[in-house]
């Protein structure tokens, strides 16, 4: 389940075949599916390592990483560059892990999140 804020940000996880609605599979083997790239590049490879690390840990390999709270500065076709809050919680019993993306009150970015809450999946033009 996500909200209608995610499907502006990240894109239309509704889209997806079932199997596909895994942020870890989108990282690796989608096709042009997301809306957002990570940014830089050191960055996407860092969130890279992190995945491997969380698919470790979900086949219980040793010395594995897992994702707890990030900061993440993703590239928007439509709102530009936003640097975010990632949190993310585990629910084992369910086999997810809950994402949050949030910002400082204030922030260029949290205003941006909060014209995503207004907007919804309204297309924005710059």
């Amino acid at each position: 389940m996500w909200k209608a804020e995610a499907v502006v940000l990240l894109g239309d996880f509704s889209t997806w075949p079932g199997p596909q609605r895994d942020i870890i599979w989108q990282r690796f083997l989608g096709v042009d599916t997301g809306r957002v790239r990570l940014v830089p590049e050191s960055a996407a490879a860092a969130s890279a390592a992190q995945c491997v690390g969380c698919l470790r840990g979900a086949q219980a390999e040793p010395h594995s990483g897992q994702i707890r709270a990030s900061t993440k500065t993703i590239e928007h076709p439509e709102l530009g560059r936003l640097t975010l809050d990632c949190d993310a919680l585990e629910v084992p019993d369910a086999d997810q892990t809950v994402v949050v993306y949030s910002a400082a009150p204030g922030t260029p970015e949290a205003t941006t999140l909060e014209l995503l809450r207004v907007t919804g999946t309204q297309r924005l033009t710059r």
